[in-house]
């Protein structure tokens, strides 16, 4: 094994240690930590016992590390401090203060009033050509005049003869004495209309903050959002995301707002959105 990674294994170990012995001291279990800070209680075991190796990213692990000390009384600063000396022995070079930003599954749509403007515009010029091509569709056939206009002089350059006096239909009355029937007009012609797609998911940027996302369970990808900059992602089944900090970033499915938990600067980790959480919002 590498000396480097070997010794960072080691110097992680020791903080896991630090940690469990800081929760046994709080009398708290393993199960109710998981459930306090939001975190897979499978990671925290493998914080306990230093095995660096099965966590997700570095990025994670310091979010993971800090939220774990604060539950249980434990300076973060110090904690956090040794796990920066575990990065640099594992020559992985300094840590970023944010996971750097990948193409997302659908690009990011930044909303401002110029492009707003704009969008307005060709919907607008689009709905007016489909009102022109409907009137011209249901205009009466001008043709029809022109034909009667070119038989009338036929008939007057026509030597003349008697014209039989037209006499007027007379209506059938059926035996009960009803009123003829009217032939019903033609229904109008309907527009189609597009189904909405299925999950919209929209994100808001409160503060810079990143969010690791995974659109029907494709590889996840991490975007980083800026301050009253706009996302949107469309899928079929679900959305899974992970959040930075809470507070953020607003989360919304198909217009409807997801409530994020109260903590501020609390990692959100593993967050599903499905069919099944829009039924529970409409309801």
């Amino acid at each position: 094994m590498n000396p480097s990674k070997t010794n960072a294994q080691e110097l992680f170990a020791e903080i896991g240690r630090k940690l469990k012995a800081g929760r046994e001291a709080k009398g708290i279990g393993l199960g109710e930590l998981s459930a306090n800070i939001r975190i897979n209680q499978s990671y925290l075991q493998f914080i306990e016992a230093g095995e660096l190796d099965k966590l997700p990213a570095m990025t994670f692990i310091r979010g993971f590390l800090r939220n774990y000390a604060v539950a249980v009384g434990l300076d973060e600063g110090e904690i956090i401090a040794e796990f920066k000396q575990v990065v640099e022995t594992a020559d992985q070079g300094p840590m970023p203060l944010e996971p750097p930003a990948e193409v997302s599954p659908q690009p990011m749509v930044t909303f401002s009033p110029t492009k707003a403007l704009l969008v307005t515009a060709i919907v607008a010029m689009i709905v007016w050509a489909v009102y022109l091509i409907v009137q011209v569709a249901t205009a009466p056939d001008a043709g029809v005049t022109t034909t009667e206009e070119e038989t009338s002089s036929q008939q007057a350059a026509a030597p003349s003869a008697p014209v039989p006096t037209p006499q007027a239909p007379t209506p059938t009355v059926s035996a009960l004495g009803a009123k003829p029937a009217v032939p019903a007009s033609p229904p109008q012609a309907q527009l189609p209309v597009e189904p909405p797609s299925n999950l919209q998911l929209t994100l808001k940027g409160l503060e810079r903050s990143w969010v690791r996302l995974s659109v029907d369970r494709r590889e996840p990808v991490d975007v980083l959002i800026d301050p009253a900059e706009t996302g949107e992602w469309e899928a079929n089944e679900e959305f899974r995301l992970t959040i930075g900090k809470s507070h953020g970033v607003s989360v919304y499915l198909n217009g409807e707002e997801i409530i994020l938990p109260r903590e501020h600067n609390v990692l959100i980790p593993e967050l599903v959105l499905n069919k099944l959480t829009l039924l529970k919002l409409e309801n």
